[in-house]
């Protein structure tokens, strides 16, 4: 089973992929900014949509959220 602890031990300073419904990747993004933050907007992270959180040694901070740039035209208007 990976865990946040593995990916920590096992991928420290290399990227990690994870594919996820847009439930998982609030969750995510909710969990990484820290107890007592303020729960993410209710907005749907679209279909293919990429967010990243790079590193900063210490933690994640998120860097790109429900961005789809990388679909041209595809994307919902």
């Amino acid at each position: 089973m990976v865990t946040p602890t593995t990916v920590r031990d096992g991928a420290a300073g290399l990227e990690v992929l994870v594919v996820a419904h847009d439930a998982v990747i609030v969750a995510v993004r909710h969990v990484l900014a820290g107890l007592g933050s303020p729960a993410p907007d209710a907005a749907p992270v679209a279909n293919a949509s990429i967010s990243r959180w790079d590193g900063d040694g210490a933690r994640l901070l998120l860097d790109e959220y429900g961005a789809t740039g990388h679909v041209g035209d595809l994307a919902p208007s």
